[in-house]
């Protein structure tokens, strides 16, 4: 059996091909347009339909020969047709996120259709995959940076979505660290800052030992908590804690890039008019979180790693492991006597031009 490609959906023409057992390989190509859906008033042209085709699909064809069959978001499935088995029409994802307008046809959208009552919630845009989401298909996880750190390195970890959750106290055990990423669990939303914000104040005391954040994220907040960025970082700066941060965000942003310049060169610019706003939107949210991710790094005396793909993870993880080992604690008594609270800042320079240093900008007095 020999079927079509999974392509994006486009409004005007689709080669179906097909082969039966018994038959030559049939062909239609649907030329001209289906009239569709009115949006704000305007007649759009819609892809074409499961009614429309002349030649069987090859779910109809396993459904004929008694063979189970699932279809997620193929080609020409809606209306989705009565099959041995599931199927998830192309149009699910578009009526859950991207339908506008007082036209919606949210009928046999699955098969059998109470199946969509089902799967609605479980649909995401593919901005709001998380890291834990992404980390099961990754090369290097979180577990195999860990192994890169010195075996007497003191390691907690905390999940950040729609709740912020210690899975692991500060340990040593590898095994330990093991079991807490097993339970990493993906959520809807992103509360970065409150993350920020409450292991700096929680998960550090007054220790004099080396005190580092490593945040793996692209860096984007939900908006969904209580804390902004200034706070996370007087929250981190005030823990005398350097951040670093591995991002995702130039992984995402080539995502998004090459799906808005598909969709901008193709036949469907109006007809994807919303999708399009979204990936432009996602775009910025990253952008800005990139400045605000260089901003907390430079501030707190850390680094901000971006690399271009889940192959270069590796050396990010590397590079970070690297620089905890080649830190450098310097004291020095304030002339400043006070104790009122105030952030003092601090500039670190070298006798030789040639070296830079990666400092925290200030520190907070103590008070009382």
């Amino acid at each position: 059996m020999n079927c079509g490609k999974n392509l994006p959906p486009a409004p005007y023409r689709l080669c179906w091909r097909c082969t039966d057992h018994n038959r030559l390989p049939a062909h239609l190509l649907f030329e001209g347009l289906y009239a569709g859906l009115q949006w704000s008033r305007l007649l759009y042209k819609s892809p074409v339909v499961s009614s429309a085709r002349l030649t069987p699909a090859y779910w109809e064809l396993a459904t004929r020969h008694g063979a189970p069959v699932d279809v997620v978001n193929w080609w020409v499935t809606w209306p989705a047709e009565p099959v041995l088995g599931h199927i998830i029409s192309e149009r699910a994802y578009y009526f859950r996120f991207s339908a506008q307008g007082s036209v919606r046809e949210t009928s046999r959208l699955t098969y059998p259709e109470e199946l969509y009552t089902d799967v609605e919630s479980l649909v995401m845009r593919p901005d709001e995959v998380t890291f834990a989401d992404a980390r099961p298909y990754m090369d290097v996880s979180a577990e195999e940076f860990a192994a890169k750190l010195d075996l007497k390195d003191r390691i907690s970890l905390i999940k950040f979505d729609d709740r912020i959750q210690l899975l692991q106290e500060w340990t040593q055990s590898r095994f330990q660290l093991h079991r807490a990423l097993n339970r990493v669990e993906p959520g809807m939303f992103t509360r970065l800052y409150d993350a920020l914000l409450l292991a700096a104040r929680d998960q550090f005391g007054n220790t004099q030992s080396r005190r580092a954040i490593i945040l793996l994220s692209d860096g984007v907040d939900s908006g969904r908590g209580a804390t902004t960025a200034e706070q996370a970082l007087q929250a981190v700066l005030n823990a005398q804690v350097s951040v670093y941060v591995v991002s995702n965000g130039e992984i995402s942003r080539a995502a998004k890039r090459a799906q808005l310049d598909a969709l901008l060169n193709s036949d469907a610019v109006t007809f994807n008019q919303l999708r399009i706003e979204d990936l432009r939107e996602g775009l910025r949210a990253l952008d800005d979180s990139e400045v605000k991710l260089a901003k907390l790094t430079e501030a707190t005396g850390g680094r901000l790693y971006k690399p271009v793909s889940f192959d270069r993870l590796d050396d990010a993880y590397r590079e970070v492991a690297d620089e905890l080992r080649r830190q450098y604690a310097l004291y020095y008594r304030p002339t400043n006597k006070a104790r009122d609270g105030s952030f003092r800042r601090v500039h670190v320079e070298t006798r030789n031009p040639q070296y830079r240093t990666t400092t925290r900008v200030g520190y907070y007095a103590p008070r009382g």
